[in-house]
């Protein structure tokens, strides 16, 4: 009763579920980890193997992909709503027997709301989401785990299988690290272990003439004795040492019960007398006092240094230049027209566009800041995404959290991201162009209910192509998505000519 079930739909998050199983096997064992129900056989009730193998469990994860909420089948009914769906069983299932249910959010995708679900779904709306990123991988699935660790009351560091065989590899690891140590220490030589008695050094000479080292009294250094170890030698010359112990003369290395008394020989210390002052010192003469050194000249101030001329940005747009884009779209009633946006002002990172359409009387305006994520809301064709993303690092652009212009004033509330895809060769009426490719996804909550599902837009997605060259994008793709999984809008900027910069 401690294992976890995965529940997922193969349409919409079949990679993120083999990911995750493989992540979660390594962490808790793969005796541990489920997903979905293989293997019924024919004849066998489907809906009490669900539960069998859902009740075998103490937690289900639940994975929510961009699809999961509306994914249709071949009637074109959403399959949530279908009974005998395998997803709404095994979900159905784990709330019946109140077994801990964990919603985890994939990318894009966005917790449904409890309007969105059949009724005996409606409590997963309430439970508590982890989001995983597939930029953030091992960060996402980290906190994953944390959550799952605590849920089946393990410690930190805690696993299954794949725990105990790291455990055993650390071991194994640690312990040839150790022995490593040890053969090296044991081959490094050692230094000399020095005794304080002569004695002891004399004996483990080779001959008994040899000359036996000393230690200095103040242990900083040694010197040699000119004696052998059975009798004194000739007296040295004295020596001036100063606040030095007497140095104990050298004797055989024999046991006996004393240690003999030092020799008459020893030459005595001798410490250096003090200076000798005389009785009446001379008064000195008083010393001329020093003339005065010279001011030195002031220094000429150095001239002021010219002022930098910076060079405006070449990704940035100009003044006065301008781009004509195709507007079409998907319906007769789309806006199709040719639209000018010009450039009027350019402040720093900050470009103020005028839009001239020939819908409108006068020309409208707006601003943006370049290379930043965000959107450029116009009367009567809708909202561009970013026009000049191309003046940053676009080539790895992320970003997520900027804001988001409400649809038609009603439809409120919306969340978007968006990455840089890569580059992509697209052709359009102004030529062909190398371009960078980014995706956006802006998505809400369903709040309309049903009887709106059809015309109530949750998800709108961008794709925009943008070339260097051009200094903003060349063509632009918004498709807007209802509650009920239909597309509403395809909306299609095309750049047919542009002039200046």
């Amino acid at each position: 009763m401690d294992g976890i079930f995965i529940s997922y739909r193969r349409d919409d998050a079949a990679g993120y579920a083999g990911r995750l199983s493989d992540r979660l096997k390594a962490q808790f064992g793969a005796d541990r980890v489920f997903m979905d129900v293989e293997g019924i056989e024919p004849g066998t009730d489907f809906v009490v193997a669900i539960e069998q193998a859902v009740g075998s469990c103490r937690v289900l994860i639940v994975l929510i992909g961009d699809e999961w909420l509306n994914i249709r089948d071949a009637q074109g009914r959403r399959r949530l709503d279908d009974p005998h769906d395998f997803i709404r069983l095994e979900i159905a299932a784990a709330l019946k027997r109140d077994i801990r249910v964990v919603p985890v959010v994939l990318d894009r995708a966005t917790m449904p709301g409890a309007d969105d679900l059949p009724d005996e779904l409606k409590p997963l709306a309430r439970r508590q989401a982890i989001a995983i990123q597939h930029q953030q991988w091992d960060a996402s699935t980290a906190t994953l785990i944390q959550a799952l660790q605590k849920l089946l009351g393990e410690k930190a560091g805690e696993g299954g299988a794949g725990a105990v065989r790291w455990s055993v590899a650390a071991g194994i690891g640690l312990l040839a690290v150790g022995a490593g140590a040890w053969w090296t220490w044991r081959n490094v030589p050692q230094p000399p272990i020095e005794e304080e008695e002569v004695g002891l050094l004399a004996a483990a000479s080779p001959a008994a003439s040899a000359p036996a080292p000393v230690m200095d009294g103040t242990g900083g250094g040694r010197r040699a004795s000119s004696g052998s170890a059975s009798a004194p030698g000739a007296p040295r010359p004295p020596e001036t040492v100063v606040a030095a112990a007497p140095v104990p003369a050298p004797h055989a290395a024999s046991s006996g019960p004393s240690r003999p008394p030092l020799p008459a020989s020893v030459p005595p210390v001798t410490r250096a007398a003090p200076p000798t002052v005389p009785a009446s010192a001379p008064t000195p003469a008083p010393a001329a006092a020093p003339s005065p050194a010279a001011a030195p000249a002031p220094a000429a101030a150095p001239a002021p240094a010219p002022p930098v001329v910076r060079s405006p940005d070449s990704r940035l747009p100009a003044v006065g230049q301008s781009w004509t884009y195709q507007v079409r779209g998907k319906w007769p009633t789309s806006p199709n027209r040719t639209v000018v946006i010009r450039v009027n002002q350019v402040n720093g990172d900050m470009v103020v566009d005028s839009l001239q359409d020939p819908a409108m009387a006068d020309p409208v305006q707006r601003r943006s800041r370049a290379g930043q994520g965000g959107f450029v809301s116009w009367p009567g064709i809708g909202a561009e995404f970013s026009p000049y993303l191309v003046a940053g690092e676009i080539g790895s652009w992320r970003g997520r959290g900027f804001p988001t212009p409400d649809v038609d004033g009603q439809w409120t509330q919306w969340h978007s991201s968006g990455e840089a895809l890569g580059r992509e060769s697209v052709m359009v009426p102004a030529g062909r162009f190398e371009a960078v490719k980014v995706e956006v996804w802006s998505n809400r909550m369903a709040t309309g209910g049903q009887a709106s599902a059809q015309l109530e837009p949750v998800r709108i997605h961008y794709l925009v192509w943008y070339a260097p060259e051009v200094r903003r994008y060349v063509r632009l793709q918004r498709r807007v998505m209802s509650a009920a999984g239909q597309e509403i809008e395809r909306d299609v900027f095309e750049l047919v000519s542009r002039q200046g910069g």
